[in-house]
Formats: C-alpha cells, sequence, structure tokens
C-alpha cells in the first residue's frame, strides 16, 4: 500500500493564468461558496469574445443549439467558459440556484418549555397512551 506522500497529486489543468482579473474574481467567489461553477452572467465584449455554441442546458448537453449566445459561466476547476443561449441560460441558471447556491434554512432554537416537555417524555413521566378498556379474551379449556 502506498504511503499518503507517494500518491500521485492531481492538478487541474487550469486556464487561470490567461483569464482577466473580472473572471478571475468570480471563479474564486465561486470557489469559496463550493459551487463548480461561477454565476451566469451576460457576456461582456471586453472579457470575452462572443464566440462558441450554447452548451445547451442540464439533461440537454447532447443536442445542438443554433440560438445566439448572449449569456456566459466559468467552470471554476479548470476556468472554460460555458456559453449559453436566453432560454437555456434561464434553465441553466435556476438548476445552479437550486443545487449550488441555496443553503438549507437554519432550524430555530428550542424554548425552554419545549426542552422541559422533551425532557419529561423521555423520562417517561410523561404523556401516557390509554391502556385499552377491551377485557382480555377468556382462555378456552378444551
Amino acid at each position: 500500500m502506498a504511503k499518503l506522500e507517494e500518491q500521485v497529486r492531481y492538478d487541474s489543468p487550469r486556464k487561470l493564468g490567461t483569464l482577466p482579473p473580472e473572471v478571475l474574481k468570480e471563479i474564486e467567489l465561486a470557489e469559496e461558496q463550493g459551487a463548480p461553477v461561477t454565476l451566469m452572467r451576460p457576456i461582456d465584449p471586453k472579457l470575452e469574445p462572443k464566440t462558441g455554441a450554447c452548451a445547451g442546458s442540464a439533461g440537454n448537453y447532447q443536442n445542438d443549439c443554433p440560438e445566439c449566445v448572449c449569456a456566459v459561466q466559468y467552470i471554476t476547476l479548470t476556468g472554460e467558459p460555458q456559453f449559453y443561449c436566453e432560454p437555456h441560460a434561464l434553465k441553466t441558471n435556476d438548476w445552479d440556484i437550486i443545487h449550488y447556491r441555496s443553503r438549507p434554512k437554519r432550524v430555530p432554537e428550542l424554548t425552554p418549555a419545549e426542552v422541559a416537555l422533551i425532557a419529561e417524555i423521555r423520562s417517561g413521566k410523561g404523556r401516557r397512551r390509554k391502556k385499552s378498556s377491551v377485557p382480555p379474551p377468556e382462555e378456552y379449556d378444551p
């Protein structure tokens, strides 16, 4: 079995050195949030050329889209841009918000009365079920 120091470390094939500083900030922010892609935004002609085909949307990447691209997002691992037409950008943005950007709601703290009630129930002194008022069946002796 190989020691941890001897194992090959994976270095991602990043192209981050060739990206503008504004895009690098987007990628760093997405990495801090734990998202695999940056936020969807309109294409800025100063930052990226308006080239590339529409990447489609979740579940439709295999289908070619003839629409004109108008939005972009970057993959945080490699720094590669993904271009989208307006309908696919909206669908992908909704997907990203649900899966990468939404946080679970915080559970509210219990009040002292609720804590006392839980302790009472767990101790066995709390509410008890009523015993059935049905008499036991008579024994049959053959």
